[in-house]
């Protein structure tokens, strides 16, 4: 099952400035389940990030860790980062 939510998902309410905002990180948190980032997740974020400059492609660390931690846990991966896509296209 992939983990993550669209920004329509998230709740934008109309309310004081910054209010919408915090419920929607609120209810992200609240749905979005706690996975463990350990040695083996740096460890394979590391090996990601090795075959992506081998083929050209550099990312951001914390979308190296992202991924690293999903495969870690066998946790699918929503995202319309470029980054994720090319990532995955490297298999």
């Amino acid at each position: 099952m992939p983990v993550g939510l669209r920004r329509s998902d998230w709740s934008w309410g109309t309310e004081r400035k910054g209010t919408g905002r915090k419920r929607g990180l609120r209810e992200m948190k609240d749905a979005l389940p706690e996975l463990l980032i350990d040695s083996t997740t740096g460890e394979t974020a590391y090996a990601l990030a090795r075959k992506a400059r081998e083929n050209g492609l550099i990312c951001p660390a914390i979308d190296l860790l992202i991924l690293a931690c999903a495969r870690q846990h066998g946790a699918g991966l929503e995202a319309g980062d470029a980054h994720f896509a090319a990532l995955a296209n490297l298999e």
